[in-house]
């Protein structure tokens, strides 16, 4: 044993002293303020920016307007559209295109049927849901894994067109 460490030794002392050693350790509390000292107020997360206007309900979402687009996955390729699964957009009067999610109240093929058509749609985004780390997966441009699911949730939907 003392021959490996010997003959390692010198091998791993560059090398810790390159990578700057092992790491410190937490502290185990966060630093109380002085006192008479001024505390700062603790940073607000900022809310992310919906993709759409938001409606002045802010508990009934985003109302968007657009054109009912549906695109059927080829679920027997391995591809991105197929790992996420989406085949209901919505493009918006602007060009933009956003993912919609089905909801019990409002299956896909209920959306689906309104293809083509103009539609104002009450909804709320949605993250989605990282996958399985076990899993093999698609990743964005970042490394970070494709959520699945991610896009609109579709609460309630009226067709414009006659």
């Amino acid at each position: 044993m003392r021959a490996c460490a010997r003959l390692l030794g010198p091998l791993l002392l560059p090398f810790l002293v390159a990578c700057g050693g092992p790491p410190p350790p937490a502290p185990a509390e966060p630093a109380s303020p002085q006192p008479g000292a001024e505390a700062s107020p603790a940073p607000t997360p900022t809310p992310a920016t919906p993709s759409a206007e938001p409606s002045p309900d802010a508990a009934k979402g985003v109302e968007l307007r657009g054109t009912i687009v549906h695109r059927p996955v080829d679920s027997t390729r391995m591809s991105v559209e197929s790992y996420l699964g989406d085949e209901l957009f919505l493009t918006t009067e602007d060009g933009r295109e956003l993912v919609l999610q089905p909801t019990e109240a409002h299956l896909s093929e209920a959306i689906a049927a309104l293809a083509g058509k103009l539609v104002v749609i009450q909804a709320e985004e949605t993250e989605g849901t990282l996958p399985d780390p076990r899993e093999a997966y698609p990743t964005g441009p970042n490394g970070e894994p494709l959520r699945r699911g991610a896009g609109f949730r579709v609460l309630e939907i009226r067709p414009l067109d006659p």
